[in-house]
This record gives structure tokens, C-alpha cells and sequence, in this order.
């Protein structure tokens, strides 16, 4: 009932915040003396009125206001009751939800006063609880608290947490000049390596806070380190856990150039510990994977100011060991535990994407590591389509794989990973099924799969003409004309980066087939050959729950490249286009670094210098035009006209 009860209060209180100064004086009458709220604190009404308060608390904090700075009765009336019952010898459950209350009175305030006085308060309750926190201190006595006083440690270093965290900015670091940071450190290390859920918790949250405000003072602290982090993976399984984890292992590890002892003892420890048969197995190999994908985008962003000759305060000696390390888990992880849902199978195409720019920027490019990461992507796509994940999960996936085949091409050689990707389309797959279309991410490995090989063109044509294929080709022969009409159905909702790659590949497909028919061979033009399944939507965005039926069916390869560049054109300005990848994958990969490696010859050979001068809308003109003069005006005609009503 009092949840019931806080949960109408609540909307109340935000529909109109001016009754806050009423409940918080209706709340204070309830109480005139430390003597009345130490009887209230002990009475059957304590969670009605302690949960009153919280709601104002939490309407405050949402509403960008200090509870105590708001309403003066919580100052002049409220504080000096709990800062008396905190000073004297209070139950332990009783000083518990004291300070808890406290921090959230405090929350946003801009009096550095009562912030400093609060620490003060806070130091004098850790030093009764009789914490002892040497370095070293974590053993079995400390492991075997009573469990009020390690409800009280852990709630008196989440309550600073708390207000070093959420005070105004104004007066940040006023507060932290009168807060030991050092000594706050140890004691929440102690605190996380000596308690239970809750002290992990708590813990954990203060030595990432501790740790921002002060870096990579962890090392004064190495064995509680350690035994903090052995804590964390034994009492990981709270809220959001694998992510707290995560966080408390990159902050732990942070560390000076050279300074590597401690932050490669964590990281060992704790793969040890993924690596370990236990019901929270998962979980912590989801915070190593959380871990390694914060660690690598940190590197990409560190190499990208080192390249701009700025100062780059990251031990470089640890990024390729560290890698090395993790890698192998993630992608065991990823393709031995697969399926997974649909957040973790976004977090690992992120991950090892990520992971692979990090090897591509420091020219690390090894193939059997690059085949490991490819092939546990693919192992997650095919899970991922038997679990019917939606267009974007699989468009994840797929973005990854084309991030791992942009630093190893070779993996697009043969029909392996861009078979697999294909695959989706060979058995009458619904490609919206209520889910959305957002298959941007999906087409671009076509794209450099076109990109590297435009002669598989021949192959294509003669799936689409109805010729037998090849045994190993014959599923995608069916998938291929699907996958040509959806890429151009999307094509104007792709970013920069990837409208590069499409137009791009056209152009191969477009310059290949000019060539094979120039050279008059049975007068074969592979690009006009038509499939009925090969068919371009008029999407209004990605986000729809089943296809228009505004569409142009049975189209021809070329009628399809014409339909996707006039889309570009009459669409790309106006609709939302989503960023595929991390701004520093994008630079790394961008077409201009990447497009001679991929094709396997000389950029100003084959002609895509010229995309890296236009913008997108004057890249797909050109492309008409050129298509104009090969030939296609019908084509180009048809893709006009439709484009112009969509």
C-alpha cells in the first residue's frame, strides 16, 4: 500500500510542484524534536514519512531544484534533527536511513556549508562503525560485519558518492577540496571488497566517482584493488550489474604510462573469473564485453588526438596487450553462448567492431584474428535470425562485419561471410515482419562485396535470368535480386559514410557491365536482366510496421541502381539518416582509406577519387548522368518519375 500510496504522491507532487513546501511542513510538525523523530523512526508511520520525503526528493532532483534550497523548513527544521540523531549513539538501521536521507535532501544544492558539514557528519559515523581501512584490511574479520554497520558503511560512501556527484556545479569543487578524496577511496574500496550486494553496489558507485575526481590513485591502494574487484565479480548480479562492473574495471584500471602492474593484475583476474563455470558466468562475461568496448572506443579517440599532434594521456604500452587479452573471450563469448537478446547482441557487434578499427589504426592486422572476430559475427547473425530479431539488431551485426571485412578485405573473397549475410533472403524472409526496415547496416556488406568483386555481377545477372547456378551459388541466386531492390529501398536514409560505399559500388556494377558489353560478347548486358522478387519500396521512414504498396516490381539490376540513386536525390535531403558507426570508426574507414585496399587497385583507376570530391546528391547526379549517356534512358526515366512521388 505505501508504494501504491508513494506512487500517486509522486504524480501529484509533479503535477504541482508548489505543494512540496506544504507535505515537507506537514512532515516537520510530525516531529519538533530529535526526540520526536527518534519515536517517529521507530514507529509504524517511519515509512509513510520517510517515503513522503523521498518523493519530494525525487521531484526535486527531476525538476532541476535543491530540496533544501527550495524549502527553508528543510534546513531550519529537518537537518539539524538528523545531523543531532547521526552525532549520537542511533541504532545502526535507524543512522542507515538517516543518511540516506540526508544525501537526497542535499541533492543539487549550491551551499557548500552544508555539504562540508555533511562530509564532517559522514567521517564521524565511519570512524564509530569502527572501519578500519589499512590497505590490506579486506579479511575474513572484515568480510563478517555485522550486517547494520556494513548497511552503514555502504550507505555512507554511496551518500558520498552522492553528493559529490549530483551537488550544483558551482560549487563542485569547493566540496571536493573539503573532501579527502583519498581517504574516501579507501574507505569504499574497503567498503566493496569486505561486503555483500549492497556494499558492491554502493561501493562501486563511489570509487567511480572518487576515481573521476581524482584518476588513477587506485595504485596506492593495490591489494584492496584487487580484493574490490574479486568482490565485484562475486556479487555482480544487481541492476544494470554487468555495466556497473564494467565501469568499475575501466576506472581501476586507468593508469599513468608505465604504471601497468596493477591495472594487468585486475584485467587477469577478472577474465580468470569469466572463464569460470558459475551462474554469474554471463553476466561477467557481458561486462568484459561492456568493458573492451569502452576501452577500444577510448583508444580510437586517443589515437585520433595523438594524430592531431595533442596530448594524449593514456598508458599506450597496455592497448594491443590488453586487446589481446580480451578478444579471445568476447568472440567466445559471442558465438559459444549465442543466441543472446537483442541488447547483448547490439553490445558485441559494437564491441568487436570497435576491437577491429582499434588493430586497423595500429596496423595490426593479423587474419587469423580477423577471421576469429568474422567468424563469431557471423555465428551471432545466424543466432539472431533464428531468434527473429528486428531489422536494426541484424543491421548491427552486419555493420560490424563490414567494419572487420573494411581492415581484412581477403574475408570477402569467395562467398563465406556475404553468403551468410545473404541467406536472410533465401527462403521468402517477410523483411519487415512488424519490425521496422532499417536494413542500412545490412546492405553495406553487399555493397563491398559489389565493391571488391564487381564480377560476381555475371553470377548475379545469371541467377536473375533464370540460368541453373552453381551448386554452391544456388541459394543466392534467389537472395541476390531481394537484396539489390532492398538496398536502393533504403539507400537515401544511409549516412555520409555508407551513401559513399553505395554509390560507389553502383559505379563498379555500372563501369563492369559497360565493359563486358563493349567487348560484345554474345551482346550480354548483365544489368538489364529482371527478377520479379526484385522489387524497390517507397519507404516513409525505417520505422514501419509493413511494406507500402507503393513500390516498382520486377526491376532490372540497372533499374534498381537508377530507382536508388533518384531516391537519393529526391529523399536524402529531407529524411532522417541515423549514424551507422562511432564518428572515429567512420574517419577510420572512410572510402578515401579504404576504397584501394577493397577493390584491390589504384583509386584514380577505377574512377571513385571523383565521390571523394562531391557530396552525396552530386555523386548520385552524376551517376544518372552517367547512366544517361550508357544508355538507360528508360531506366533512368522510370526511376525519376517514381522517385518524384515517393
Amino acid at each position: 500500500m505505501v508504494s501504491v500510496a508513494s506512487a500517486v504522491l509522486e504524480l501529484l507532487v509533479e503535477a504541482s510542484p508548489q505543494r512540496i513546501s506544504v507535505i515537507v511542513c506537514a512532515l516537520c510538525n510530525c516531529c519538533a524534536s530529535a526526540g520526536d523523530l527518534l519515536s517517529l523512526l521507530q514507529s509504524a508511520r517511519w515509512r509513510a514519512w520517510s517515503t513522503a520525503l523521498r518523493c519530494c526528493c525525487r521531484v526535486c532532483e527531476e525538476k532541476k531544484m535543491s530540496l533544501v534550497d527550495s524549502v527553508p523548513e528543510v534546513q531550519s527544521r529537518l537537518l539539524p534533527l538528523f545531523a543531532e540523531l547521526l552525532c549520537e549513539d542511533t541504532m545502526l538501521s535507524s543512522a542507515v536511513e538517516l543518511v540516506d536521507l540526508l544525501s537526497l535532501t542535499l541533492v543539487g544544492t549550491t551551499q557548500t556549508q552544508l555539504c562540508t558539514a555533511f562530509l564532517s557528519l559522514l567521517d564521524g559515523r565511519f570512524l564509530c562503525c569502527g572501519a578500519s581501512c589499512k590497505d590490506g584490511d579486506a579479511n575474513e574479520k572484515g568480510s563478517h560485519r555485522l550486517s547494520g554497520q556494513s548497511k552503514l558503511l555502504s550507505i555512507s560512501v554511496y551518500a558520498v558518492h552522492r553528493l559529490l556527484s549530483r551537488c550544483d556545479g558551482s560549487i563542485v569543487e569547493a566540496v571536493v577540496a573539503a573532501c579527502d578524496v583519498c581517504l574516501w577511496l579507501q574507505r569504499s574500496l574497503f567498503v566493496l571488497a569486505s561486503g555483500g550486494p549492497l556494499a558492491v553496489y554502493c561501493g562501486a558507485y563511489a570509487v567511480r566517482t572518487l576515481l573521476s575526481i581524482a584518476p588513477r590513485i587506485a595504485s596506492h591502494f593495490p591489494s584492496l584493488a584487487v580484493a574490490a574487484m574479486d568482490s565485484a565479480c562475486r556479487h555482480c548480479a544487481l541492476p544494470d550489474g554487468s555495466t556497473l562492473v564494467a565501469r568499475l574495471l575501466a576506472c581501476l584500471c586507468d593508469h599513468e604510462e608505465s604504471e601497468c602492474t596493477l591495472a594487468s593484475e585486475l584485467l587477469a583476474r577478472f577474465i580468470s573469473q569469466c572463464r569460470q563455470a558459475s551462474p554469474r558466468r554471463a553476466l561477467l562475461l557481458r561486462s568484459i564485453s561492456d568493458n573492451t568496448l569502452g576501452f577500444s572506443r577510448l583508444c580510437l579517440r586517443k589515437q585520433k588526438e595523438f594524430a592531431q599532434n595533442e596530448n594524449v594521456h593514456m598508458c599506450q604500452r597496455c592497448t594491443l596487450p590488453r586487446l589481446t587479452q580480451c578478444l579471445p573471450v568476447v568472440t567466445l563469448f559471442t558465438a559459444d553462448d549465442a543466441p543472446h537478446d537483442e541488447a547483448t547482441t547490439r553490445l558485441l557487434s559494437h564491441c568487436l567492431a570497435a576491437s577491429a578499427s582499434v588493430l586497423v589504426s595500429r596496423d595490426v592486422i593479423v587474419s587469423d584474428v580477423f577471421d576469429s572476430v568474422g567468424s563469431a559475427l557471423t555465428a551471432l547473425f545466424r543466432s539472431s535470425v533464428g531468434e527473429r530479431h528486428c531489422s536494426s539488431t541484424l543491421s548491427t551485426i552486419v555493420a560490424a562485419m563490414s567494419v572487420v571485412a573494411l581492415g581484412c578485405p581477403a574475408l570477402l573473397d569467395g562467398t563465406g561471410m556475404t553468403g551468410v549475410v545473404l541467406s536472410l533472403f533465401t527462403d521468402g524472409f517477410d523483411p519487415c515482419k512488424g519490425k521496422g526496415v532499417n536494413y542500412v547496416g545490412y546492405c553495406l556488406l553487399p555493397a563491398l562485396s559489389c565493391i571488391r568483386n564487381p564480377r560476381q555481377l555475371d553470377g548475379i545477372a545469371a541467377g536473375m535470368a533464370g540460368a541453373p547456378p552453381a551448386s554452391d551459388g544456388a541459394p543466392l541466386s534467389v537472395a541476390w535480386p531481394v537484396v539489390l531492390g532492398l538496398w536502393s529501398s533504403v539507400a537515401p536514409f544511409a549516412d555520409h559514410f555508407v551513401s559513399l560505399y553505395f554509390l560507389a559500388a553502383w559505379f563498379r556494377l555500372l563501369r563492369y557491365a559497360m565493359s563486358v558489353r563493349s567487348s560484345g560478347v554474345g551482346g550480354f548486358d548483365p544489368i538489364t536482366v529482371t527478377a520479379s522478387s526484385c522489387c524497390v519500396y517507397a519507404l516513409p521512414s525505417l520505422h514501419i510496421k509493413s511494406l507500402p504498396r507503393r513500390r516498382l516490381e520486377g526491376c532490372s539490376i540497372v533499374q534498381c541502381i537508377a530507382v536508388g540513386l533518384s531516391l537519393v536525390l529526391h529523399k536524402g535531403r529531407s529524411v532522417s539518416k541515423p549514424q551507422l558507426l562511432d564518428t572515429e570508426i567512420q574517419d577510420l574507414h572512410c572510402i578515401t582509406r579504404r576504397f584501394e585496399a577493397l577493390c584491390g587497385g589504384d583509386v584514380d583507376s577505377v574512377g571513385v577519387d571523383l565521390f571523394s570530391t562531391m557530396s552525396v546528391s552530386e555523386g548520385a547526379d552524376w551517376l544518372l548522368e552517367q547512366l544517361l549517356a550508357a544508355g538507360y534512358t528508360t531506366e533512368v526515366g522510370t526511376a525519376l518519375s517514381f522517385a518524384s512521388k515517393c
